[in-house]
This record gives structure tokens, sequence and C-alpha cells, in this order.
């Protein structure tokens, strides 16, 4: 009998050290498991967190570029307003000049004045493109004043003659115009330099 009590003990020992080897083994594969899992979650984790890195790195990057294609466009502007009012007073003081004859007319209409009003046009759209909404609001400003002087040197420039023309009137009314059409400029630029720039 000792011998089946060996036996007994014996066996009872296998299944003790089987159990102890498939919970070390289960443990094992937990662990391991675990560290993968973690791991997993680890890389994820950082690749979120680079992702939003290079999503804030593009958002500022794209403001940039949006603030420097506003101020392009906003330099221009000031250009091509400047622009417009010298030419729009030298088309009027000759339109305006009973010795000036037709010819000069046209040539500094043609040469100058005109090419000037398309830049000026060609400014205004791309900035109301790619300025803000308060932005546009004062560009409607400056558009009102720009078309108010324009209209005063292309209806002078048109005439057939001066005669019935009050040069002086016409003169100051447009000064009028031009010194709003600046103040509303100047407004414009305020205001865009300290939303913007």
């Amino acid at each position: 009998m000792p011998e089946n009590s060996d036996t007994a003990n014996g066996g009872a020992r296998e299944r003790r050290t089987q159990r102890a080897t498939i919970l070390a083994a289960l443990g094992g594969a937990l662990i391991g498991a675990l560290a993968g899992f973690g791991g997993s979650v680890l890389v994820y984790t950082e690749a979120k967190h680079a992702r939003q890195d290079e999503a804030a790195a593009r958002r500022v990057e794209d403001d940039e570029r949006r603030a420097d294609i506003r101020r392009g466009a906003y330099v221009d502007l000031s250009a091509s307003t400047n622009k417009f009012v010298t030419q729009a007073s030298e088309l009027l003081i000759i339109s305006l000049d009973p010795t000036k004859t037709d010819e000069d007319r046209i040539r500094l209409f043609d040469e100058e004045y005109g090419p000037a009003n398309m830049d000026l046009a060609r400014a205004t759209t791309t900035v109301r493109l790619v300025t803000t909404e308060a932005g546009k609001r004062d560009l409607d400003e400056i558009g009102t004043h720009y078309l108010h002087a324009g209209k005063l040197v292309n209806d002078t420039y048109a005439a057939a003659s001066l005669e019935g023309i009050d040069a002086q009137k016409i003169h100051q009314e447009f000064l009028g115009a031009v010194r709003q059409q600046l103040a509303a400029l100047q407004k414009f630029m305020d205001r865009a330099a300290s939303e913007s720039l």
C-alpha cells in the first residue's frame, strides 16, 4: 500500500506542477498581452499626438499664408488707390485746361488713367476675396468715393466742350471725393493692421 500512496502523492504532485505550469504560462501570456496592449496604446497615443501637432502646425502655416496674401492684397490696394488718385487728378486737370488738345486728353486717358483705374478695380476685387466681413464694409465705403471721383473725371473727360462747366466746382468736388476715398482707405488699413497683420 505504501506504493499506492506514493503513486497517489506523485499524481497529485504532477497535477499541481501542471497547474502551476499552466498558471505560469497563462500569467506570462497575460503579462505579454498587457505589455503588447500597453505598447499599442502608447504607439496609438503618440501617433495621435503627432497628427494633432502636424494639424496644428498646418493651421499655423495656413494662417500665416493667408496673412501674407492679405498683406500683399492690402499693399496693392493702397498703391493702386494712390496711383488712381494721381492719374485721375492729372486727367481732370488736363480735361479742364482749355489749352490742352483732345489728343493730350486721350493719350493720358489711354496710357495712364485707364490702366490705373483697371489696377484699382483688380486690387479692390482681390481684397474683397481675402478680407474679413468688416473689411468688406470698409471696402464698400472706399468704392463709393472711388466711383464718385471716377465719375467726375470721366464726365469731365467726356464733355464735348468746357462751356458751361464750373471747373472750380468740379475740382473741389473731386478733391472732396478723393479725401473721403483716402480717409476710407486709411480706416480700412488701420482695421486690417489690427485684425490680421
